[in-house]
């Protein structure tokens, strides 16, 4: 099945996904914030969602956001919901080999979308997106603490984080920051809020690990 089709008969809103990805799009956020007037470039948009929260976040410094999907029929529905917000622009791309110049955006990002490919193509596309990124490659991924292994969204694979950045350095990148989020874990509800609200217990129990990257 294409994405185009699964996003047709998914009930998303934009509250629900800021809402499970609030660290995700915080950590994105924080790291654009640093940068002057930066562009962000999305692979993989899907719904936009992300893209949408973030050009609309980033509205006031001057920030512009590129979502992308290798999919024209999808990327053209994000378009048909989205295309009204002024810094958010939309282009067909394959992660593969995208249509940009070396050091082209400040930050690229993804999330839920490396996973779904075995290790040679995940290392492949990360080198791609460290070549078009000034500053930063951020994504976000299922690690080997999930609970439930279950394939929700296709052939998805849980690596640990150790692993995961095993396989960023052999893409030339370095862990600038590494955060998590996503808790099926029943005793969490037992965790002092001033611990579980740290970037500790995020990093160290999230079931899926948020990487900031950098060229080495």
């Amino acid at each position: 099945m294409k994405w185009g089709d699964y996003f047709k008969n998914i009930e998303f809103t934009l509250y629900r996904s800021a809402k499970i990805q609030a660290k995700y799009i915080d950590t994105i956020h924080d790291m654009a914030c640093r940068l002057n007037s930066p562009v962000l470039l999305e692979v993989a948009t899907g719904s936009g969602y992300t893209s949408v929260l973030l050009a609309d976040l980033l509205r006031n410094k001057g920030a512009r956001v590129i979502a992308t999907d290798i999919e024209p029929e999808l990327l053209a529905l994000t378009e048909n919901n989205f295309g009204f917000v002024k810094n958010l622009s939309f282009r067909i791309a394959d992660s593969r080999n995208l249509p940009f110049r070396d050091n082209e955006v400040n930050i690229v990002f993804h999330q839920g979308f490396l996973e779904h490919f075995d290790d040679t193509e995940i290392v492949q596309m990360l080198k791609e997106q460290a070549r078009v990124a000034s500053a930063f490659v951020i994504f976000d991924v299922p690690n080997s603490l999930r609970t439930k292994k279950i394939q929700e969204f296709g052939d998805e694979r849980f690596p640990s984080k150790k692993e995961w950045t095993a396989l960023l350095q052999r893409a030339g990148l370095h862990v600038v920051l590494v955060t998590g989020r996503r808790f099926t874990n029943g005793w969490k509800k037992f965790v002092p809020v001033v611990v579980r609200d740290t970037d500790w217990f995020h990093r160290t129990f999230g079931e899926s690990s948020i990487f900031v990257c950098g060229k080495t």
